[in-house]
């Protein structure tokens, strides 16, 4: 989708769901998640946001992988989307 030198921009799979609730329980992760996640993400959780996922909204989220080895190392995702403003907001994991 997009590539730079190290890492790439890719679609979530379904693979990627289990690291993606770990990386969102961790932590160092979730403090500086906004608005924050006052508990546990579970699996279950993390499957339904996957499976919401689509291609027309007024949100994109995007997996980073690693070129070198193709491993899934977190996320990041452009929200709320202000088509007639020119504006959105980003987001990571």
């Amino acid at each position: 989708m997009y590539t730079g030198e190290k890492t790439k921009l890719r679609e979530y799979k379904r693979e990627d769901v289990k690291l993606a609730q770990c990386f969102i329980n961790d932590p160092e992760v979730k403090r500086l998640l906004h608005p924050g996640i006052p508990y546990l993400y579970t699996f279950e959780d993390e499957q339904k946001w996957f499976e919401g996922l689509s291609a027309i909204k007024e949100k994109y989220s995007f997996a980073i992988e690693t070129i070198a080895d193709n491993k899934y190392i977190g996320g990041c995702g452009i929200n709320d989307i202000d088509w007639k403003n020119i504006s959105a907001q980003h987001a990571m994991i």
